[in-house]
């Protein structure tokens, strides 16, 4: 097999890795999350219906000696309070980073018993202001109001994860008329700035478990004397002239960074992140 083959077949996999599921944009999955939750806003070109790029610069533009969160700062020594977040997120504390003098979270995580039910005829239930499970409904009790999504039975405060919406977190409530929407559902929270505040300090970004994950499992740094472009292959059109920034480099859109790690490749797709994906899992 000729060099040039090789290249087609890298670039076609690729592209099949990066490009639209089921004709959704690619930020509305991984990538999308982070702007997101970072309050980065979308940027469209002419009438396209996915953004071309995000504009987080109000983030960029956020002081480095407190901890941010949704917008507000948080002085070192303080908790975090005021904001509405994840209930399985508790005891949020800023503190320094020891290593760059910036603010990070330090969080505790609300751990729930909530193991598998000995009775199969039971199923756990959720209120929107808990984390764990508040009560049990098991069969024979006062029958509650039922959703039916993807052929399956669901009982008032039962959670469900909608197949063709896999960052969409719902409760089965009454009047849920198959719409995944609020206020029945909610997008799925990665709380990123909570976790990862020293990941993006150090310009990393995230990895993601395939094309239809929400939250990564991993991030990539910035490795000077390692990290190269490689440029574009093919004729894409390009919908923006905004560019990626990885470290010192800069990607126009379409463009891969080639690093010494081939468990995973980041092509510039909606700058200014890169967008990364673990090829175990694609």
């Amino acid at each position: 097999m000729s060099f040039v083959n090789i290249i087609l077949i890298f670039f076609i996999g690729i592209n099949g890795v990066y490009g639209t599921v089921n004709e959704r944009c690619p930020t509305d999955f991984g990538i999308g999350f982070l702007y997101r939750e970072l309050g980065c806003k979308p940027v469209h070109e002419e009438a396209s219906k996915c953004p071309s790029q995000f504009d987080c610069s109000t983030h960029s533009a956020r002081k480095t000696n407190v901890c941010n969160f949704k917008g507000e700062n948080f002085d070192i020594g303080t908790e975090l309070s005021g904001v509405k977040h994840n209930p399985c997120v508790a005891a949020c504390r800023c503190v320094e980073d020891k290593g760059t003098g910036r603010g990070v979270f330090n969080c505790a995580n609300v751990e729930c018993f909530d193991w598998h039910l000995e009775n199969d005829n039971c199923t756990r239930l959720y209120s929107d202001e808990s984390c764990c499970s508040v009560k049990t409904h098991c069969k024979g009790d006062p029958p509650l109001p039922t959703c039916l999504v993807d052929g399956k039975v669901y009982v008032e405060g039962q959670k469900f994860y909608p197949e063709s919406e896999p960052c969409k977190e719902c409760k089965c409530k009454e009047g849920f008329e198959g719409k995944f929407e609020e206020p029945f559902c909610k997008d799925v929270t990665c709380d990123i700035e909570l976790h990862y505040a020293s990941k993006l300090h150090g310009n990393c970004v995230p990895v993601y478990f395939g094309r239809r994950a929400c939250c990564p499992f991993d991030w990539k740094c910035p490795n000077p004397g390692q990290d190269f472009k490689l440029p574009a292959l093919g004729k894409l059109q390009k919908t923006t002239t905004a560019k990626c920034k990885f470290g010192d480099l800069e990607f126009e859109q379409h463009e891969l960074l080639q690093t010494n790690d081939n468990k995973i490749e980041c092509k510039c797709i909606t700058p200014p992140y890169l967008t990364c994906i673990s090829l175990t899992n694609v």
